[in-house]
């Protein structure tokens, strides 16, 4: 069985959990030190969206404009560093900001759009925003390396509900303000790559990409900033309860 891409060592620092195909890191998406140069083959992250949601002590959402842009840069670079060249980066975007992105984001690049079936819910004296921006792009702006998306998924849209059905059965799910749904990182990694290869979300909060990722066949490193989404994340994927 292959081993994970992690620099010798690493085992002994932040890595909270670990096994031969999975492992939970405590830190920061812009210092991914654990990570070589080109060690991954797909990036699927939800990044914060800079609306002030309270993630905890570590997390910052609420920035000025530019210095959010910044900040998406910073990741942005940090993560084409361990990505492999042609491999893939999947990352929702805030529809708000997305003019303080694209300054960051190297050409080519996708935008798709989720279209979500459940924003109704929000009522407003207005039209409702019913779609998300998705950022897609490949290492070194070519074809991809791994590209085989289902029957009728290849557009650059889709329809898909949010997470709310799902935090209502899953645990974890309720215990992040943000949760992402399964099917969605199923959708993305399904496309972009295949069983054995290495999977990165960055910021992985509770552990959506780790969980998908591993029941789908996929290695995967995991971060988070803050050190209760990685035993929330290990929580999911390895059945562990963080002891007090």
């Amino acid at each position: 069985m292959t081993a994970l891409p992690l620099r010798p060592g690493c085992e002994q620092t932040r890595v909270l959990y670990q096994d031969e195909r999975t492992a939970l890191i405590h830190g920061d998406v812009r210092e991914m030190a654990e990570v070589p140069d080109d060690a991954v083959d797909l990036i699927v992250t939800d990044p914060p969206f800079n609306l002030g949601v309270r993630y905890g002590t570590a997390s910052k959402d609420r920035r000025p404009p530019s210095l959010y842009g910044i900040w998406t840069g910073e990741w942005l670079r940090e993560c084409l560093r361990v990505l492999k060249p042609g491999g893939q980066l999947y990352a929702l975007m805030p529809l708000k900001w997305v003019p303080w992105w694209l300054p960051y984001v190297p050409q080519p690049f996708r935008i798709l759009a989720w279209c979500k079936t459940m924003a109704h819910l929000h009522r407003a004296k207005t039209y409702i925003r019913a779609w998300e921006p998705v950022l897609w792009l490949v290492k070194g702006g070519g074809m991809p390396a791994t590209f085989h998306p289902r029957d009728g998924e290849e557009l650059d849209w889709f329809v898909g509900s949010n997470a709310l059905g799902e935090s209502r059965r899953i645990p974890q799910k309720r215990r992040h303000p943000t949760p992402r749904p399964d099917w969605l990182y199923e959708r993305f990694i399904l496309a972009s790559s295949e069983p054995d290869m290495v999977v990165c979300d960055p910021m992985m909060g509770s552990g959506t990409g780790a969980y998908v990722a591993r029941k789908l066949g996929r290695r995967f490193i995991g971060y988070d900033i803050e050190e209760k989404y990685v035993h929330l994340a290990a929580e999911r994927v390895f059945g562990i309860t963080e002891t007090k």
